[in-house]
């Protein structure tokens, strides 16, 4: 083995600890002494029939708790556990998805409805219509109907 050889081999040898101890240090700030996630899943109609294209925004009620977003498609949603929101009350808020300029532009010339047709109601989009409690000790499904009128 030449002499460059063995000093790139032990130059990436002497890496690998620094490497180590970074990917220790990260993992570290994921303990359990943080906020702690949960998997989240559940369905949303409006007025009986599945919503397509809805954003549910989990808002946590207290202090130092992780909120969440999902996006619902063919009424479902869910969340795992590294995305899910943490354990605790949460109010939850309902908005449509529309597309944004780039993407309604496309739509146009496509000859596309460039406007979502779902129409939330607006009182799902302020905190205080649905809510969430999310826990550890059991699985977290929740079904929102919601009304139009």
């Amino acid at each position: 083995m030449s002499c460059s050889k063995s000093m790139q081999l032990g130059g990436r040898w002497r890496v690998m600890p620094l490497a180590l101890a970074i990917v220790c240090w990260v993992c570290s700030g994921c303990s359990s002494e943080g906020p702690q996630r949960q998997a989240v899943r559940g369905t949303v109609t409006l007025d009986g029939k599945p919503v397509d294209g809805v954003v549910l925004v989990f808002a946590p009620k207290g202090a130092g708790q992780v909120g969440a977003t999902a996006v619902a498609t063919r009424g479902e949603f869910s969340l795992d556990r590294t995305a899910g929101p943490g354990v605790g009350e949460h109010f939850v808020t309902l908005d449509a998805i529309e597309p944004d300029l780039e993407e309604y532009a496309q739509l146009r010339q496509a000859g596309k409805r460039p406007l979502s047709s779902l129409k939330i109601p607006a009182r799902y989009s302020k905190l205080g219509a649905l809510h969430a409690d999310v826990r550890a000790d059991t699985e977290n499904v929740y079904t929102f109907h919601l009304k139009s009128r």
